[in-house]
């Protein structure tokens, strides 16, 4: 990840980071830049072997300075996200499937009367 340009328009500064594909996924990018909507506008752009996330603040300026680390933090968050949902897909599988049925998960041991 890198900061491509940080320019001010105006009243409008924006910020443009660069999210290498090969490192995090398109989703992980969407969703870290989704949580921070509720102070930039967010778009994208697609770039070679990347992509482009371009961040313009929403009314009041907020910290354009801490934005990149704030961004790298949830964009980590959410790849890892993904890595575990996969890893743990036949696990979470087996959990919905037994608490949607109504048998037991391991069949218990008849008591037997002697």
């Amino acid at each position: 990840m890198e900061v491509k340009s940080s320019s001010a328009e105006g009243d409008s500064e924006t910020l443009t980071i660069r999210v290498e594909l090969s490192l995090f996924s398109e989703s992980a990018a969407m969703r870290a830049a989704h949580r921070l909507t509720d102070r930039f506008c967010v778009t994208f752009q697609p770039a070679q072997n990347g992509l482009m996330v371009c961040f313009s603040p929403r009314g009041e300026k907020p910290g354009m300075s801490s934005l990149e680390g704030e961004f790298g933090n949830l964009l980590l968050d959410e790849e890892l996200r993904e890595r575990i949902a996969r890893e743990t897909e036949g696990e979470r599988a087996l959990i919905m499937a037994h608490a949607l049925s109504r048998q037991p998960l391991i069949a218990s041991p008849s008591t037997g009367n002697a």
